[in-house]
């Protein structure tokens, strides 16, 4: 495979992770999550 293929395969696994993160409950949509962190 080349290094384009094996750059844009991370890049896809990255942008999965975050989306799981970012659907996961718990987490509102409102600019902090439920330890009270700011975005």
């Amino acid at each position: 495979e080349s290094l384009l293929e094996r750059i844009t395969r991370k890049l896809r696994d990255g942008w999965k992770r975050l989306i799981d993160i970012l659907n996961q409950p718990g987490v509102p949509k409102n600019g902090s999550n439920t330890y009270g962190y700011p975005d």
